[in-house]
C-alpha cells in the first residue's frame, strides 16, 4: 500500500473512521510489512498493552485451523467454531477455550466476523456456529453456501439468519466485502484432493472435487492476512487472478499439506508466488508439531518465518515496520 494511503488508512482506523466503508479502489495497493513479536499465552498484559497501542496483528491459536486475527481495530474469528465429534486425527477446541469462545470473554470479544472456510467436520460445526451468533449478534458470519445451507436447518436459525452471509463462487473466482470496516476479498480455491476408487469405474475419483472451499484476504489495519481454507498448492497456483502478486502478504495462514516435506512442491508455491513475511502452518496433525518445525528449520534460508502452534489459546504478536512496494 502506497504511504500516503497507509497512513490514512491506519488514522481512520484509529480515529473511529475506520469503520466507515473503504474504498475498494485502493485494494490494488501493498500492504504493509510486519516483523515477529513474542509468542505468548492468553492472559499476556503486555502484548494487551501494545495491542492497544496500534500497528500490532495478534494471531491466537484455537484449533486445527482455528485462529482469532485481532488489531487495533478489528478481530476476525476463522474456522474456530466446530468440534465435538469422534476421533483424534485433529485438534479440536478444548473446552476450556470453548467456554471463552462461545460466551465472548476476552479475546473472543467485539468479533467483526466469523469466517468458515467450507463445512467439514474439522472447520465447522453447526450448533457451535448458531450458539457464538446467538450472543454475539454484531458478528457477521461469512461462509460458502454449502455451510450457509446447513445453518438454515438449525433449530435457531430465524434467530440468528441475519449475521449469515451466504457466499456463492464460481471456482477460481472472487468477491470483495466491507463489514464492519473491514475490507475482505473471499477467493474461491480447490479444496486438497482426496483420492478414492471408484465403485463404478475403478478409477481414482476425488472425493473433495465439489467442495466449496473459500480462502479470505484481510486487510486489517495495514495488515494483509490471508487464511487458505484446506486449499492446496495447485489450487493456489492456478488462480488466475492472484491478489498477493498485487499487494505484499504479511501473514499466510497455510494447511500442513503445504510443507509435509522439505522438497513438497508448496513449499516452492510459498516461497515464489505468495511470498508472505510470516507463515502459520496450520491443520497439523496431532503428534506431527515436532515434524513439522523441524521442516521449518530446514527451510529456513527459503521461508524465514514459518510457525506451528501446539497449545491452545497461544499466540504470535506481529509489529508493522515499514512499507515497501514488489
Amino acid at each position: 500500500m502506497g504511504a500516503a494511503v497507509l497512513r490514512t488508512w491506519r488514522q481512520a482506523a484509529r480515529t473511529g473512521a475506520g469503520r466507515a466503508p473503504f474504498v475498494l479502489a485502493a485494494w490494488g495497493l501493498c500492504a504493509s510489512s510486519c516483523v515477529r513479536g513474542p509468542e505468548l499465552g492468553l492472559g499476556g498484559g503486555a502484548a494487551t498493552e501494545a495491542l492497544a497501542q496500534g500497528d500490532l496483528c495478534t494471531v491466537t491459536y484455537v484449533a486445527n485451523a482455528g485462529f482469532l486475527v485481532a488489531t487495533q481495530s478489528h478481530k476476525v474469528l476463522m474456522d474456530s467454531l466446530f468440534g465435538g465429534f469422534d476421533g483424534d486425527w485433529c485438534d479440536q477446541p478444548t473446552e476450556e477455550t470453548l467456554a471463552v469462545l462461545l460466551s465472548g470473554e476476552a479475546p473472543f470479544d467485539d468479533i467483526d466476523a466469523v469466517t468458515i472456510s467450507h463445512a467439514h467436520v474439522d472447520h465447522f460445526d453447526a450448533d457451535r456456529v448458531a450458539s457464538f451468533a446467538l450472543r454475539n449478534p454484531q458478528a457477521a458470519i461469512l461462509c460458502p453456501t454449502q455451510v450457509e445451507e446447513r445453518l438454515r436447518s438449525h433449530a435457531r436459525y430465524a434467530d440468528f439468519r441475519a449475521s449469515v452471509i451466504g457466499l456463492s463462487l464460481e471456482a477460481d473466482g472472487s468477491q470483495a466485502l466491507d463489514v464492519r470496516g473491514l475490507p475482505i476479498r473471499v477467493l474461491r480455491l480447490d479444496h486438497g484432493a482426496y483420492l478414492e476408487t471408484d465403485e463404478l469405474t475403478g478409477q481414482p475419483r476425488n472425493r473433495h472435487r465439489d467442495v466449496q472451499n473459500l480462502a479470505f484476504l484481510l486487510y486489517l489495519d495495514g495488515f494483509l492476512v490471508l487464511h487458505a481454507g484446506d486449499a492446496n498448492p495447485q489450487g493456489v497456483s492456478a488462480f488466475h487472478d492472484p491478489p498477493w502478486q498485487q499487494q505484499e502478504l504479511d501473514i499466510a495462514l497455510l494447511g500442513q499439506g503445504f510443507a509435509f516435506d522439505p522438497r513438497a512442491p508448496g513449499i516452492d508455491v510459498i516461497a515464489h508466488e505468495l511470498r508472505p513475511r510470516h507463515v502459520i502452518l496450520m491443520h497439523v496433525e496431532p503428534g506431527r508439531t515436532s515434524s513439522c518445525r523441524a521442516i521449518a528449520a530446514e527451510v529456513q534460508d527459503r521461508i524465514p518465518d514459518l510457525t506451528v502452534f501446539e497449545q491452545p489459546l497461544s499466540r504470535r504478536i506481529y509489529r508493522v515496520n515499514a512499507t515497501r512496494s514488489r
